[in-house]
């Protein structure tokens, strides 16, 4: 059960409080370079491959990545994923979404997960930290797309 509910990177370590959700910055920065039908697909798609591997209800994370897809693309609505205050927002609203869908959704398909102020905390955590390496991880992105293009066009 906890592998379903944490099966992240940060779980195979042994920190099951934190569980940065780096498929949802990808999504915002997709969003951001991609447009809405590059995101929507990569969400939609990782979605269904998650759940083809994942031991738990059929469509659980397409629908939950479908959902931070929708999150982050109605809000980009008022604030600019552009600037660095935006994505950091976005990215911790769909997180903390997603985290609180997946409680929700596991606790209806009785998985006896139960909601505590604890579980809420991690949750919230785990957003903001996610939240806060957005930015971080969209300049990573941009760096190596230009290094990416600085290469190809310094061989042609």
């Amino acid at each position: 059960m906890q592998v379903l509910f944490k099966g992240s990177f940060m779980a195979g370590m042994g920190s099951y409080f934190l569980d940065i959700d780096l498929v949802t910055v990808m999504i915002g920065y997709l969003l951001v370079h991609s447009g809405r039908p590059g995101a929507c697909v990569y969400a939609f798609f990782l979605g269904m491959l998650v759940d083809l591997f994942a031991a738990g209800v059929p469509g659980l994370f397409t629908l939950l990545y479908m959902l931070v897809f929708l999150t982050i693309e109605s809000g980009s609505r008022f604030f600019d994923l552009q600037t660095i205050k935006g994505p950091m927002i976005l990215v911790f609203v769909g997180a903390f979404i997603r985290q609180l869908c997946l409680v929700g959704l596991l606790d209806i398909f009785a998985y006896q997960v139960h909601f505590s102020s604890s579980l809420f905390l991690g949750c919230a955590v785990s957003a903001a930290v996610t939240g806060l390496i957005a930015p971080f991880v969209f300049a990573l992105f941009d760096w190596i797309k230009t290094a990416w293009l600085g290469q190809e066009r310094e061989s042609a």
